[in-house]
């Protein structure tokens, strides 16, 4: 039950579900809309959540991400009052980025990157022919459908097909 005092449940996107919050492993994502009110009520979260559980928040690594909609004296607003930074979309969360681009080719970029990466860094380790051979593969196949996993890529193949 979604009280007078939450935060206004957002869409992600244009059919997507309308959420306040997610929550992983040990982290946790806040969505609300971008005014004093609500950033006040997050503050506020932090704050009851911290001395509740007995946690401290480490806001070092805690980031704001705002709409490319939202103007820049409302994100100094929202910033000043979380005493967190704000990050371009070009920031990555759980190894995936933060916002998506639009074209195609630059998402798949993005995974061809952090594959190029990976390997860059086996070329001192110390392995036979035939074990470099297996980590290759297996680091190929997994980033790409761990993106998949999470992303709806189904849509870029359609589109690119189509087009």
């Amino acid at each position: 039950m979604i009280r007078e005092s939450s935060l206004s449940a957002q869409s992600i996107s244009q059919r997507g579900p309308r959420i306040t919050h997610l929550l992983f492993a040990d982290d946790s994502i806040l969505f609300s809309k971008a005014t004093t009110h609500e950033a006040e009520l997050i503050d506020n979260i932090l704050k009851n959540y911290a001395e509740l559980s007995g946690q401290l928040i480490n806001f070092d690594k805690s980031t704001l991400i705002f709409s490319r909609n939202t103007h820049g004296a409302v994100k100094s607003n929202k910033t000043a009052i979380l005493n967190i930074k704000n990050i371009s979309s070009h920031d990555c969360f759980l190894g995936l980025p933060s916002t998506f681009p639009r074209s195609k080719k630059v998402a798949f970029a993005l995974i061809k990157e952090r594959i190029q990466r990976k390997i860059a860094g086996w070329k001192e380790k110390n392995l036979s022919q035939g074990g470099k051979e297996v980590l290759i593969k297996t680091v190929t196949q997994a980033i790409p459908v761990y993106a998949m996993s999470c992303l709806n890529f189904l849509s870029l193949f359609a589109k690119i097909l189509i087009v």
